[in-house]
């Protein structure tokens, strides 16, 4: 463990698996990402619509597609009700596959939510598809149908082939295990090839920003309220700035930024809309989390409660903007990496990313003005202090109601 996450307390990172998925000449097409827990003292199995929720979670929030399948396609195992809530979540069509578990049963919801994502360009695939399964007669939905080899004889593999190039699918043999099974699967026509005579599913892991499980959930309570309004949220919302975190980086690789710049949280709160939110505050609350260590968060809660006071005592007409700046000012120590890194994944305007990084700007001399003031470093904040006691006033103001956010935070877990 590094000196930055030994000071800040456990580190914490997101795992996820991926196995190769290769065509007739051994090309890369995409990966299959399956869910692996963060450590080795994982306490229980986990559910299907837990593992769903990490996969998509780890995908749209921690890291992206890109990062983790390069230009390939990423196929997601998904569950009944993560088919239900996907469109939601905006992930791109032509960048993913949504495989249906051959467990679930396609029923006349299910089957109506599935066609109308198709019409939107979704592609799923049939999961360890089986003639005596109880997908027979939805063939007519999958762009893909996987076919679990190891499980058949080859007479019985053949006659999966047979009956299924009927169909216009493609076909994945999966758990090929030798080159013998590879180029007999092959000579019967198969598409896509998966298994460990490729490769064992490789591990990708990443320093994951856990978000307060308290927070998440009152988040939700209050989004089924019909009378909530986006101020409220938002305020709610900038009480942890890892959840606020990791909203910035959703709307930025679910695509549906398209290529848009935020200054504030309430920016991506209207753009998301409480449909949206209420689904990805859902996805959040499935996933694993842990408090973060209380001393950074509270130090970071401060800075930006600062820097929000001090832009109201300016007169300027964004104070928000200005709180955005200062929570996002320490993002390198939750995520454990430097500072320009991790502002690059977020949505923010240049300036505000000149703000942080340079000072530059008035957002940039306020929160260089509240850094000087925590650490009491400047001449300057003597001055202020001794001279005009609202400084000071400001200052406790802002720690006393870091103080009492993270009390409530706390105080609502147990």
């Amino acid at each position: 463990m590094n000196a930055t996450a030994a000071a800040h307390g456990v580190e914490h990172s997101y795992l996820i698996a991926r196995q190769p998925i290769v065509n007739g000449n051994l090309k890369l097409i995409g990966y299959e990402l399956l869910y692996r827990p963060g450590c080795c003292h994982q306490p229980q199995p986990v559910s299907g619509d837990m593992a769903t929720a990490q996969v998509l979670s780890t995908s749209l929030s921690e890291t992206d597609l890109t990062e983790l399948v390069g230009d390939c396609t990423a196929f997601i195992n998904m569950t009944r009700e993560a088919i239900l809530n996907i469109d939601l979540l905006s992930l791109p069509s032509d960048r993913v596959v949504f495989e249906i578990l051959e467990n679930i049963e396609i029923d006349p919801i299910l089957l109506n939510k599935v066609k109308a994502l198709i019409a939107k360009g979704y592609r799923f695939a049939l999961d360890d598809f089986s003639l005596q399964g109880i997908h027979n007669d939805h063939i007519e939905l999958a762009d893909v149908v996987k076919v679990d080899v190891m499980g058949l004889s080859r007479q019985e593999i053949a006659e999966h082939v047979r009956v299924l190039k009927r169909q216009q699918v493609k076909l994945i043999a999966e758990k090929v295990e030798t080159w013998e099974d590879f180029e007999y699967c092959k000579s019967l026509g198969f598409d896509l090839f998966q298994g460990y005579f490729f490769a064992k599913p490789q591990l990708v892991s990443g320093k994951s920003i856990r978000h307060h499980r308290s927070t998440t959930y009152r988040l939700i309570s209050r989004l089924n309220d019909p009378n909530v309004d986006f101020d409220e949220l938002e305020r709610l919302i900038g009480q942890d700035p890892a959840l606020s975190y990791k909203l910035f980086r959703y709307v930025n690789s679910a695509l549906i930024a398209r290529n848009r710049k935020f200054s504030n949280l309430g920016q991506v709160l209207v753009l998301l809309g409480l449909d949206r939110l209420r689904a990805v505050a859902t996805l959040f609350a499935m996933c694993q989390m842990e408090a973060k260590p209380a001393a950074l968060a509270r130090t970071l809660l401060q800075r930006a409660q600062l820097c929000r006071l001090q832009a109201q005592a300016r007169g300027v007409k964004n104070p928000e903007d200005y709180f955005t700046v200062g929570m996002f000012s320490m993002i390198d120590a939750f995520m454990d990496k430097p500072l320009d890194e991790a502002l690059r994944l977020l949505p923010l305007p240049d300036e505000y990313s000149e703000s942080i990084l340079q000072h530059a700007g008035p957002m940039g001399d306020v929160l260089k003005c509240v850094m000087r003031l925590e650490q009491q470093t400047c001449s300057d904040c003597e001055r202020c202090i001794f001279e005009d006691d609202r400084q000071l006033l400001l200052f406790n103001d802002a720690a006393r109601w870091a103080t009492d956010t993270i009390r409530i935070l706390h105080d609502s877990v147990g």
